[in-house]
């Protein structure tokens, strides 16, 4: 058995099969480290199956490891060896599911149960905390993390391609950021179309200034969308969706100009295709604990 430090006051699951490491809570003095690792995990990935770079530069590494750490809605845990960080992982759980991601481990130091370590702990984590469902996007290239996350209990529920928006050419009338005054309609749009409520999970992106477009037609909301990686959303259409794709590709940069498509949502896929969005890969929604698949057009993020 690893060593295990308690971390929270709920303690930590002593998981690891490896004496060499230790787990701890991610916190801001790991934050340099684990933002290179990030970087540099992501990056050999990437540059081996020709991906554009998730994480471009070591800077935004950190910066995203240092945002994961600092926010109270995601619980963090990292691998330390010889005291020093070599890996980290990260359980998103302000709402009703538990969405994982992302679980990165140094390249020099693959394959001795860092990993599945990091993982065990974040079920036991969700367990703690009573989320009877757990969720997360693996890259379907990555054929180790799928074999990982299918050992500890995962299973491949959706297969989803991820999106460069393309810019809609006119402005659309009915779309505009949302407000915290939209959070109930935004709630019912959830719980309604994608079967979960994400109300805590959009409240944190108001707060931080990342507000969602809301697609509003004859006074009833039909959609909404929070851009990028991280974003997610749901629409009662696939025009409201392409709409919302569209609109986001008209304000935000290439960068942050995407989204997730389900395969399964044929008719959307087309459609995105014809209005000039491209896929740039292909990801598998994993779960653990009970799944439905979302009865209308839905668009998950990198965690769920």
């Amino acid at each position: 058995m690893a060593k295990v430090r308690s971390i929270s006051d709920a303690g930590m699951t002593p998981t690891a099969k490896s004496s060499e490491f230790e787990l701890e809570a991610a916190a801001p003095g790991h934050v340099a480290e684990l933002g290179r690792i990030l970087f540099e995990a992501f990056k050999g990935l990437h540059e081996s199956h020709g991906y554009p770079l998730e994480y471009p530069t070591e800077a935004m590494g950190r910066q995203t490891i240092f945002m994961l750490v600092n926010r109270k809605d995601y619980y963090g845990v990292t691998a330390l060896l010889d005291g020093q960080p070599v890996g980290s992982a990260f359980l998103l759980r302000s709402d009703e599911v538990g969405g994982i991601g992302p679980v990165t481990v140094s390249p020099a130091v693959q394959g001795r149960g860092i990993a599945r370590a990091l993982m065990e702990d974040l079920i036991a984590q969700a367990g703690r905390q009573g989320l009877t469902r757990i969720r997360l996007m693996q890259e379907a290239c990555n054929t180790h993390s799928l074999a990982l996350y299918a050992s500890v209990g995962l299973e491949a529920r959706e297969e989803v391609a991820y999106m460069q928006a393309h810019a809609a050419e006119k402005p659309d009338p009915f779309i505009r950021p949302a407000t915290v005054e939209d959070l109930a309609v935004i709630d019912e749009l959830s719980v309604r179309l994608y079967g979960v409520s994400r109300r805590n999970e959009v409240a944190a992106a108001l707060r931080r200034g990342s507000a969602p477009l809301i697609r509003l037609k004859d006074g009833k909301a039909t959609g909404y969308l929070l851009a990028g990686i991280n974003g997610h959303g749901v629409a009662e259409t696939d025009d409201d969706a392409i709409s919302l794709t569209g609109e986001m590709a008209r304000r935000q940069p290439a960068s942050n100009a995407r989204f997730f498509c389900p395969l399964s949502e044929a008719s959307l896929l087309r459609k995105t295709l014809k209005a000039g969005s491209r896929i740039i890969k292909v990801w598998t929604l994993m779960a653990q604990g009970p799944y439905e698949t979302p009865p209308l057009v839905w668009m998950p993020s990198s965690t769920y």
